[in-house]
């Protein structure tokens, strides 16, 4: 598994967050279609966040790209009446007493997309949930030299004397020994050690977090394959089941009313008193509901195209009311005698069902015509998410050892080949660096990416990567050349802040640069002339267009030479 996120504007625009760079995070509007007079257009809003992770499918022996992709959304709906703080109401009308959603995911043409997981699937309880990214960095560089040298001198000796005296018959006698020893010995030693190393560690933990708490309400979940797609939807419906159980009690007559048995009469109100039970307090007060799901997306093999994601969203609610009023007549006759007789009163209820549609949130200040609202697209999405962007890694700080690299090697381009129309789509290994090209020429198998530039020929390079720090320094490198007499000339656009250029006149091996070129993309030195940072946090763009240069000596007759320009490298370092 590789692994390693800005609130909705009021303009509805998506953007990254900042300090979650792999979510992006929408608002719209819960508008119904057909909304009684009585009612708000507006029913709530929904806040759908979704994260992308690039993931490596390693089972069944197999490596299989793909993404995972959360999804949570967040249903805040507002009640349609405000509370009496004075006295209970004779009647509550139009609370929100059951809701559906579905949610479908749209994938291009030959994308597969898999189902992981969903909640809330069954609940009538607290559900708490967390959500938290979590990434760190380290590199360690190791140097160490020890040298030393030892001399030692060893010197022993001895004597040893002994003298033996004594008589005998033949008179005294004597015996002595005299000896010596004398022992040298000098020890010299030398060492030289040299000791080293380098550690390069990156961690992410990704989890997710959301916490919603139901009381009197459930919650149920249901996945729904369509016969038209290979994407499942979800389908939840949240409804309140106490003190009126929607679930259980919903059938409606022509006029919206339900017929609803002795027992939950006598539990929404006294007739005999005057009074009516209240809703649950979610009905009242407004809800604030969540839902959940992980798809796993599988782009087509070598597609060129970026992989994208979309959702649809809708459903319908069901607006409950309930008050002290006349039961309805069984027949003329009974309508007769009930309308000279004194009229026993019930508690009465009713279930008004609406559909609702999907709006962006700053268009709400102007109430649409019906008609405009149904040729609407239920899109939770301005724009498809871009998966292979927003699941980006940030780059893991400064040094040739934070991955983002792209080397353009023929092996490598055997794996990720330019598409007839010249285009090319790579991720680095590590996941930090994308690039997405155009113009570019199939490569024989023993040469680079390589480009004809010539009479007018022009070709494209959009690098994307990300930057969590604002301290570091950060150059692009390329390693390149040109293949012919003519010089290649490179317009670098750095995040639509500054435009670049950069000559190419030098052949593969010579100009005594070993055809490296490198911009400084951030220089965070105050007392320099050239203090700029061009970078910013989260997703960067560079794009680059590479054309033919001017000639040194021009002369309308002579053929246009030719001109290729070739890549080997690039790299942000």
């Amino acid at each position: 598994m590789i692994n390693a996120g800005d609130l909705h504007s009021a303009t509805c625009t998506r953007e990254l967050k900042k300090e979650n760079p792999k979510s992006a995070v929408a608002t719209d509007a819960i508008a119904a279609i057909e909304a009684p007079p009585s009612t708000v257009p507006m029913l709530g809003r929904v806040v759908g966040q979704y994260s992308v992770t690039r993931y490596v499918d390693t089972r069944n022996l197999d490596a299989l790209p793909s993404f995972l992709v959360t999804c949570l959304q967040r249903f805040v709906m507002y009640p349609q009446e405000s509370f009496d703080f004075g006295k209970t109401p004779a009647a509550y009308n139009n609370y929100l007493a059951i809701m559906e959603v579905n949610l479908r995911p749209l994938v291009p043409e030959g994308t597969e997309i898999r189902l992981l997981d969903y909640w809330p699937r069954t609940l009538n309880a607290a559900v708490t949930t967390d959500i938290s990214e979590t990434g760190s960095n380290e590199s360690n560089i190791l140097r160490q030299h020890t040298s030393g040298s030892s001399t030692s001198t060893t010197n022993s000796f001895g004597v040893n004397l002994a003298l033996t005296a004594g008589a005998t018959p033949e008179g005294p006698s004597g015996s002595g020994t005299l000896g010596g020893n004398f022992e040298h010995s000098s020890t010299r030693g030398t060492s030289v050690e040299d000791t080293l190393g380098s550690s390069v560690s990156r961690g992410v933990q990704l989890t997710g977090a959301a916490s919603m708490t139901i009381k009197d309400w459930a919650s149920y979940a249901t996945i729904i394959q369509p016969s038209d797609s290979k994407a499942p939807s979800l389908r939840w419906i949240w409804g309140q089941e106490y003190p009126w159980d929607l679930f259980l009690y919903r059938a409606t007559e022509a006029d919206n009313s339900v017929h609803l048995p002795k027992f939950l009469s006598d539990r929404l109100g006294d007739v005999d008193a005057g009074w009516v039970a209240p809703p649950s307090q979610l009905s009242m007060f407004g809800q604030d509901l969540i839902a959940h799901a992980t798809w796993q997306v599988i782009p087509p093999e070598n597609s060129i195209d970026p992989p994208i994601l979309s959702f649809d969203l809708d459903g319908h609610i069901g607006l409950g009311s309930h008050s002290i009023g006349d039961p309805p007549p069984k027949s003329e006759a009974a309508a007769q005698q009930q309308k000279d007789a004194a009229p026993a009163k019930i508690v009465k209820a009713s279930l008004n069902t609406l559909p609702y549609s999907i709006k962006p949130l700053a268009s709400q200040s102007q109430v649409e015509p019906q008609e405009e609202l149904e040729e609407k697209a239920c899109a939770l999405l301005d724009t498809p998410l871009d998966l292979e962007l927003l699941a980006l890694d940030a780059i893991g700080g400064p040094g040739t050892n934070n991955g983002a690299a792209l080397g353009f090697s023929p092996d490598v381009i055997a794996r990720r080949p330019v598409t007839p129309n010249g285009a090319i789509k790579m991720v680095s290994p590590t996941n930090t660096l994308a690039l997405r090209g155009a113009g570019f020429l199939l490569p024989a198998l023993d040469t680079p990416l390589k480009a004809n530039v010539c009479a007018g020929g022009i070709a494209t390079l959009n690098l994307f990567f990300k930057v969590a720090d604002i301290e570091d320094e950060y150059s692009l490198i390329f390693k390149h050349w040109k293949a012919d007499e003519a010089g290649c000339l490179l317009t670098i656009d750095i995040n639509g802040l500054i435009t670049v250029t950069r000559l190419v006149d030098d052949r593969e091996g010579e100009g005594g640069s070993s055809n490296v070129t490198e911009i400084v993309l951030r220089s965070t030195d105050f007392t320099s002339i050239d203090y700029h940072d061009y970078l910013r946090l989260g997703l960067n763009q560079i794009t680059i267009k590479i054309t033919e240069a001017p000639p040194k000596h021009s002369d309308p007759d002579d053929p246009a030479p030719p001109c290729n320009y070739v890549l080997r490298a690039l790299a942000v370092a």
